[in-house]
């Protein structure tokens, strides 16, 4: 009894079912009426463009970037459905060289998982532990500026790398404050394409573009 979680009303009536506190934090998230991140609320908000919570709309946006960027379908949209879904894209279908790294590599036949980070105390995160069931061969992880407006980095990396790790951080700086060098893991991942990186930037401002003007 020390380990559950029940919601109750005013009243003292249950209104959902117990869930474990170890391992259903997430569950209660997503299925308390009062939470944010309730998946009923946030799929109703999708579809009429009214999402509030930021880490959704900034997730929804990294998604459709990908698709763009790409020209791969975002599934959560064409099978309105928003959770629970095995990966969020579904593969690209055209050859599409990309250097990552120092290697030029053909993205053609793979799946990308999405997600995207804001810079936040000098450093970008996201965690991936959600997405070591997911049927995908990469994750693109997109390094946002602390505003919002400029993605300053990209990130492919294997699915076999994210299977080591339940996040990802990557520092903007090189150095610590004593100059001394920081180890990037990940830096063999980063996407080194100037005009590739222009574009994704031309697609994003017309993403937050759009959003604007759906906010009217």
């Amino acid at each position: 009894p020390g380990n559950v979680l029940r919601d109750t009303d005013k009243n003292g009536k249950k209104v959902y079912e117990f869930v474990c506190k170890t391992h259903g934090a997430m569950h209660y998230a997503r299925y308390n009426p009062n939470s944010q991140s309730n998946v009923i609320k946030a799929v109703r908000y999708r579809r009429i463009g009214n999402l509030h919570d930021p880490s959704q709309i900034l997730g929804d946006n990294c998604e459709d970037l990908t698709s763009r960027l790409f020209g791969v379908k975002r599934l959560s949209v064409e099978y309105d459905k928003y959770s629970m879904l095995p990966y969020d894209h579904d593969l690209i279908s055209k050859h599409t060289p990309i250097t990552i790294g120092d290697k030029s590599e053909d993205l053609y036949g793979k799946i990308l998982q999405t997600k995207g980070g804001r810079l936040s105390y000098g450093a970008w995160n996201t965690r991936v532990d959600g997405e070591h069931d997911k049927k995908v061969d990469m994750l693109i992880f997109y390094c946002i500026s602390i505003d919002g407006k400029i993605i300053e980095r990209i990130y492919i990396i294997p699915k076999e790398d994210i299977l080591k790790t339940t996040s990802i951080h990557i520092t903007k700086n090189p150095t610590d404050s004593r100059g001394n060098p920081i180890t990037q893991k990940y830096e063999k991942y980063r996407v080194i394409d100037k005009d590739l990186m222009r574009r994704v930037n031309e697609i994003w401002r017309k993403i937050l573009e759009q959003n604007r003007h759906d906010d009217i």
